[in-house]
């Protein structure tokens, strides 16, 4: 189910983490195969689930699964003007997420909760819907960066990565992708 359709539970009020706008809920392990506990915090802007689509502003989806990662790139994306479309944890839901989303843009972990990781997911997205993706992550040693190549990566940034890079990289890959080019 998509973030934005997603209501708090009525039996699991949202507690506000004092001097920020986030909320703490519930975390929603949907990696089967995952060694996180179901219990920890998911943290998400007060304005996550109410955010409506503006047709104008371009489209991402993030997958990464440290969600206190996904947030800061939600948050940089979504003051930076960008529609992010919203997160995946792995990646059988990224693969689910991109033709409800339409994103024209994917920002990819490479290791990723499940048994499949970033790359894979990656050369799916770009087989099957023709969207490329910014790899982020600890792990760029050649062979790894090697397995990469198949799905045609924009870039490459190194965790961690500054709000202010990841900005530029999504700006400056943006401009080279003509705006609705994502799936559908």
């Amino acid at each position: 189910m998509s973030r934005a359709c997603r209501d708090p539970s009525p039996l699991r009020p949202r507690a506000v983490l004092p001097g920020t706008d986030y909320a703490l809920e519930p975390f929603e392990d949907k990696a089967a195969n995952s060694q996180r506990a179901d219990n920890l915090p998911q943290l998400m802007s007060r304005t996550a689930g109410s955010r409506a689509q503006d047709p104008s502003r371009r489209r991402i989806l993030i997958v990464e699964d440290d969600y206190l990662v996904a947030l800061q790139f939600e948050n940089a994306l979504t003051e930076a003007g960008y529609d992010v479309v919203d997160i995946a944890s792995t990646a059988e839901e990224a693969v689910q997420l991109v033709p409800d989303h339409q994103p024209e843009l994917v920002l990819m972990d490479v290791r990723l909760a499940g048994p499949r990781d970033g790359i894979q997911a990656a050369t799916e997205i770009l087989d099957r819907f023709g969207i490329r993706s910014i790899f982020i992550s600890a792990f760029s040693d050649p062979t790894t960066r090697a397995r990469a190549d198949r799905a045609n990566p924009i870039a490459w940034l190194a965790k961690p990565v500054a709000d202010q890079k990841l900005v530029t990289t999504v700006s400056t890959a943006l401009r080279n992708i003509p705006p609705d080019s994502g799936s559908g």
